[in-house]
């Protein structure tokens, strides 16, 4: 359920602007719905773990299960970058920043969870169809039972193809099917594997030694290279369908390795998102923290100014109308005034650039920890505006005391 403290958001949505609540309890109320039937079906399975009707129910709930957090997920990140714009113009605060963060990171835990239990109901399903060849037929060939899974996954990419022919491929029901195609595709790709294993045993060690000799790639060359494969096997995709059919074998297993590297390039995608957002957001609350910082100590240096040029004036009137004149003691109150009120910004200026200086120090230790960070100048934050407020009221009463003396 979407935290509190974020459903006062809002949000651009589609062109519309909307409550970041009622868009996110219309989602919880689907997902509700879902689990709810999801619990039904799970604890009658406890009864007959293999039952293939309440297994074909399972994963048709699961796959809406995924559209949906899908769907929430993108609603969610979406909101991240409009309220990231509005935090840097003051009017979304560091609190609701960091709940919106861990309402992304929750959904994507329960999209993780729902690809998992979509994954294993598969592998229960490929089980059974398993178990039954083998009564039927145990002498059957790793190769004859790879070319049957293949032709399971037929009335799925068909499906696909249709629901990304008629609503696109990014929408939930396309992105969803094709999260099913990856699922139901791990058994196949698992004997595929085999087969292959048993014609390359002898390279087997070989091949694993070079895995691991490998240098570690950074995310962002991942990807990259994850974008360039995809771009590849569209067009293979494309020409294949073209030529064979969509209901090709070889057009089925292409299918089956853009579903898999679009959802495994989608994750890290995010993950790249994520970090680069949370960098933005300490390089915006840095930027906060010191520039009232700055602002305190430009006040700080014209009340010292402005107290000089009272001391002058000051020495010019004692000099001329004598120290106890009128003129003379309005000025001397003005000097004292301005020097306890110079002192007390001093005070908080030293004192919040210590607050700063232990910042600095908090931050090399922990390296980047930026909800901590935000905390801190929050604090310091809210500490330089109140000591700002202060000082503009008293440069402010100096400057019409000075004026009403001049007259």
């Amino acid at each position: 359920m979407a935290n509190k403290i974020i459903k006062g958001l809002t949000v651009e949505i589609g062109g519309d602007t909307t409550n970041l609540g009622k868009a996110l309890d219309a989602a919880d109320k689907q997902s509700r719905a879902l689990s709810s039937e999801l619990g039904e079906i799970n604890r009658l399975l406890k009864f007959d773990e293999a039952n293939p009707d309440l297994l074909a129910q399972k994963q048709e709930i699961l796959t809406k299960q995924i559209a949906q957090t899908t769907e929430k997920l993108g609603l969610l990140r979406d909101a991240q970058d409009q309220a990231a714009v509005a935090f840097e113009r003051g009017e979304v605060s560091a609190e609701q920043m960091r709940a919106l963060q861990r309402e992304i990171i929750a959904s994507e835990g329960r999209l993780r969870h729902y690809q998992e239990a979509a994954a294993s109901a598969a592998e229960q399903i490929a089980g059974l169809a398993d178990a039954e060849n083998n009564t039927v037929a145990p002498s059957k060939a790793l190769a004859e039972t790879v070319k049957a899974q293949e032709s399971d996954l037929v009335g799925l990419k068909s499906a696909y193809a249709e629901t990304a022919a008629a609503q696109g491929r990014d929408s939930a029901e396309a992105k969803a099917l094709g999260e099913q195609i990856r699922t139901l595709s791990s058994s196949l790709s698992e004997n595929r594997t085999k087969l292959n294993d048993a014609r390359k045993s002898a390279d087997e060690f070989d091949v694993t030694v070079q895995k691991a000799e490998k240098p570690v790639k950074t995310l962002s060359e991942t990807v990259r290279e994850q974008e360039n494969e995809l771009a590849k096997l569209k067009a293979a995709y494309t020409e294949t369908a073209a030529a064979q059919g969509k209901d090709s074998a070889e057009a089925q297993a292409l299918g089956s390795q853009i579903a898999a590297l679009s959802a495994e390039l989608s994750g890290n995608k995010a993950k790249l998102n994520d970090a680069a957002k949370a960098a933005e957001q300490f390089d915006v609350a840095a930027r906060k923290a010191a520039e009232p910082q700055r602002t305190l100590a430009d006040t700080v240096s014209e009340q010292r100014t402005a107290l000089e040029k009272l001391k002058a004036e000051y020495a010019e009137t004692a000099a001329k109308q004598g120290k106890h004149s009128d003129a003379a003691k309005e000025l001397g109150g003005q000097i004292r005034s301005l020097s306890d009120e110079l002192s007390k910004n001093q005070d908080r200026l030293d004192a919040a650039e210590k607050e700063a200086n232990a910042l600095d120090g908090t931050i090399e230790k922990t390296g980047r920890d930026v909800s901590a960070t935000d905390r801190d100048f929050s604090k310091l934050t809210e500490t330089l505006g109140a000591c700002v407020k202060a000082a503009a009221a008293v440069t402010a009463a100096v400057a019409g005391r000075g004026r009403k003396s001049i007259r």
